[in-house]
């Protein structure tokens, strides 16, 4: 492997935690709180793109009927990779989640889903959620913040 060369800070961070894998961690991490502590609601709050890591959680979720709630701020993309990328023609061939349906993907798995696309929605999803017996996920569209241009 050749050396890359100088890098900023931010640059080696973020190579170490893509090594590392840590944008899979929380949602299994929830799973395996909730496995541990049945007497507690668990929520994470999880992007789609990173999400889709360890999306086979959701099984263990559904299946156990766990007490967690997923928050999935659903931007169409792998934005952190959009903004790391310094080639963006690699964005639009491959980072791109345009039409995924992610609470359609956590029914599959056995997890309740919603869709909010409102603030006013979120806000009654989470009561909602937060009360439920077993395991929720709720798909929460919300824009690319639009930080570079594409």
């Amino acid at each position: 492997m050749s050396d890359p060369g100088p890098r900023t800070v931010r640059e080696a961070a973020l190579d170490v935690l893509g090594r590392l894998g840590l944008a899979t961690v929380p949602i299994a991490r929830a799973v395996g709180y909730a496995l541990a502590r049945l007497d507690r609601r668990v929520v994470v709050v999880v992007g789609e793109g990173a999400a889709q890591y360890a999306v086979h959680s959701l099984w263990t979720a559904g299946r156990h009927n766990l007490p967690v709630t997923f928050v999935i701020p659903d931007n169409s993309g792998y934005l952190s990779l959009k903004y790391y990328l310094q080639d963006h023609e690699s964005w639009a061939a491959g980072y791109d989640l345009g039409g995924l349906d992610v609470a359609l993907i956590a029914r599959g798995f056995g997890v309740r889903a919603e869709t909010v696309g409102t603030p006013e929605g979120l806000r009654q999803a989470l009561r909602d959620a937060l009360g439920a017996d077993g395991p929720v996920l709720l798909d929460v569209k919300v824009a690319d913040p639009g930080l570079v241009s594409v």
